[in-house]
């Protein structure tokens, strides 16, 4: 177990440095691609019925673009980046990882095509399956009318159409003291085939540039300059259809995320920090196991 924590450490700091150039350069494009953001989050982790645990939680990912691209060479551009996604508790009740390569497509203003190669995996791998994933948004369309301010608001940070196919491996080691979180309740067989399709909405108030007034703005919108305190809320649904299981799963959450901007800039060692509280429920990938977790943490980007 200790020897498997290392190795996932090592992956979160790999991946970071491996992605770091493209992360910085995308960021000084002021959001001109879609943003890919390394974020390490330290805290506690609490399931329904269950005691709070210390938790590390890990993510490198590709977001879609919220801005049209300026200089796509005839009218296309193509994004491919590393990505990431690990969360790792104290006591191991709830273990699950991520990895592979992800990025999108832009068609002109016509189509965004995001597509993703990796892993998942739970629980010292005790079930595990190889993916490939291709999905769809709408072109991006002009923030000043409604189709735009709705793509912004409710489908900025994920398709809300991706097709998932790929196929589950038959682990060689079953680990019978595993937790009732991370029993496999897919109903997806090992050494069998996974076609999936996901739908996701999502609500995130950083994407509301719609915001006339400017306290609004600060508070809660995009613009976050000389904001003393900004509130970041987030809620998202997502839900699964399993074709060869024939079953329906489903995970909602809210996240709720506070920092300072005008402190972070006061204090360097604020910068990039924000605390964030987070309630989900349902049965998610990749044992969609039902459930309710709440976690606390202090989240730090990259």
């Amino acid at each position: 177990m200790i020897k498997q924590k290392a190795i996932l450490l090592m992956s979160v700091i790999v991946f970071s440095f491996c992605a770091s150039p493209s992360v910085f350069a995308q960021n000084n494009e002021e959001s001109q691609t879609g943003q890919s953001l390394a974020e390490i989050s330290l805290g506690t982790f609490e399931a329904a019925g269950e005691k709070a645990v210390l938790a590390l939680f890990a993510s490198l990912k590709n977001k879609l673009p919220t801005n049209p691209l300026e200089y796509v060479t005839d009218r296309m551009y193509h994004n491919f980046l590393p990505t990431l996604d690990i969360s790792q508790t104290e006591d191991s009740q709830f273990e699950n990882i991520y990895v592979g390569l992800e990025g999108f497509s832009l068609f002109g203003e016509e189509a965004i095509i995001p597509y993703a190669i990796g892993i998942e995996a739970s629980r010292n791998f005790d079930s595990y399956a190889g993916l490939i994933e291709i999905g769809y948004a709408p072109g991006l369309q002009p923030k000043d009318k409604l189709l735009g301010i709705l793509q912004r608001t409710f489908f900025a940070d994920s398709p809300p159409t991706t097709l998932q196919a790929g196929y589950k491996f038959q682990t060689t080691v079953t680990d019978e003291e595993a937790p009732d979180l991370q029993t496999d309740k897919s109903g997806e067989d090992e050494n069998e085939a996974v076609v999936r399709l996901r739908l996701t909405a999502a609500l995130n108030t950083d994407n509301l540039s719609w915001l006339d007034n400017t306290w609004a703005k600060n508070f809660l919108g995009s613009n976050t300059d000389g904001d003393y305190i900004h509130l970041g809320i987030k809620g998202e649904a997502t839900f699964w259809y399993s074709a060869i299981a024939d079953e329906v799963h489903d995970m909602e959450s809210i996240c709720l995320e506070v920092y300072s901007p005008t402190l972070e800039k006061q204090f360097g060692w604020l910068k990039n920090k924000r605390i964030n509280l987070s309630y989900q429920w349902g049965a998610g990938a990749p044992d969609f196991n039902k459930g309710e977790f709440f976690a606390s943490v202090i989240k730090m980007k990259l």
